[in-house]
């Protein structure tokens, strides 16, 4: 897994998406969803590249839906308002359950990554803006809004479609056959 800071001189006069908001100042969730489909997609991603397959409002404000529009590796679930501790506990105990969850950042809203639940059951995370890891509630003990659950997509099953192909090869093969014998 990949992570990406928002406030990386990279990014620095870098515009999320199509609106007028940077990264250094509105990057973390984007940089914290980059992170997680670096982990599900095994890629290096560049955070501007990422931002601009999906839609935002004007202000900057992710339209969760474009994340399942846009071809990617991972899909978006649910976003939850509201801080509800067990069930991302259980997201990030499950195979292939991620989250972001949403915090308080110095009076404002602010996106870190989950990664998962240590042996004591606290939570552990990765804040893009101090691009560091850390437990939850050593930062944000009292300061949690919600949370946002993603998955990854499986691949398709490919021994169906190649039954497919082949089911197709023979029809096709069948109807020269008979053409055949109908220009005799």
């Amino acid at each position: 897994m990949n992570f990406y800071a928002q406030r990386d001189p990279k990014l620095a006069n870098k515009f999320i998406g199509g609106s007028r908001a940077t990264f250094p100042e509105y990057g973390c969730l984007v940089c914290s969803i980059a992170s997680l489909l670096s982990w599900y997609s095994k890629k290096n991603l560049d955070p501007k590249e990422f931002s601009d397959k999906l839609e935002f409002t004007k202000s900057g404000l992710l339209i969760w839906n474009s994340i399942n529009t846009a071809n990617l590796e991972m899909g978006f679930l649910r976003r939850v308002y509201g801080y509800r501790e067990s069930e991302v506990k259980t997201i990030l105990k499950s195979r292939h359950g991620t989250c972001a969850i949403e915090v308080r950042l110095w009076g404002s809203r602010h996106w870190v990554v989950g990664l998962g639940v240590d042996r004591y059951g606290r939570i552990k995370i990765y804040d893009p803006y101090f691009n560091d890891f850390k437990l939850l509630n050593s930062r944000y003990k009292n300061a949690k809004y919600g949370f946002a659950e993603f998955y990854k997509k499986e691949k398709k099953d490919c021994k169906k479609l190649r039954e497919d192909v082949k089911n197709k090869e023979k029809d096709l093969d069948k109807a020269k056959d008979a053409l055949k014998k109908c220009e005799k």
